[in-house]
């Protein structure tokens, strides 16, 4: 004997929170792993926008991250050493200005709020799968070059994939903005980070 199914058991539970995405309905959802809760930083940066120079760093920064969305970089340290380019030598031989009078950044020492706006995983290789994660930061900076000292403000973009729970491979695109007769200045970042 044949019992008929209510209409009303048939119908799949919703997931509470989730939409459907371009039409599409989401059949699975994984929350996204992030273990640790604090994370040092060790980079290597490039500093192009300067015409007199050309802006080599080296970058330390210790993150604490205070939930899945949002972190907050405690301490970050730009160690900037410069590279004189062609207009310096110009400058000295036809206008006698004096290479020392041209300013250079040394140390940028920032605090930086970090929001992630997109994070995930994907397949790399096509049998690696990789999480990421990408945010935004905006904090207040030190800046420190061989004539003065002042305060500026930071604001970039950050891009990370992660090798195992603890090492990942980290971009940074970072726009300082000085206050005062100092130049504002652009960073492009790359580097690992240990979480633990």
């Amino acid at each position: 004997m044949l019992s008929a199914v209510p209409a009303a058991a048939k119908k799949k539970p919703a997931l509470k929170g989730v939409k459907p995405l371009d039409g599409v309905k989401i059949q699975a959802v994984q929350t996204y792993l992030n273990p640790k809760s604090q994370q040092m930083f060790y980079g290597l940066g490039i500093w192009p926008l300067d015409p007199y120079y050309n802006g080599f760093s080296v970058d330390l920064t210790y993150t604490r991250y205070l939930n899945k969305t949002y972190s907050w970089d405690v301490g970050s340290l730009d160690y900037i050493y410069a590279v004189d380019s062609g207009l310096t030598s110009e400058l000295a031989d036809k206008y006698h200005v004096q290479p020392q009078s041209i300013e250079r950044l040394n140390f940028v020492l920032a605090s930086n709020l970090n929001y992630t706006f997109a994070y995930g995983k994907t397949i790399f290789l096509t049998k690696y799968i990789r999480y990421f994660r990408s945010s935004f930061l905006a904090g207040p900076a030190l800046v420190i070059s061989n004539q003065e000292s002042t305060v500026g403000v930071n604001l970039g973009w950050r891009f990370e994939s992660f090798v195992n729970n603890n090492f990942s491979w980290r971009v940074e695109a970072r726009y300082l903005y000085p206050f005062g007769s100092m130049h504002n200045n652009l960073a492009f970042i790359f580097g690992t980070a240990y979480a633990y």
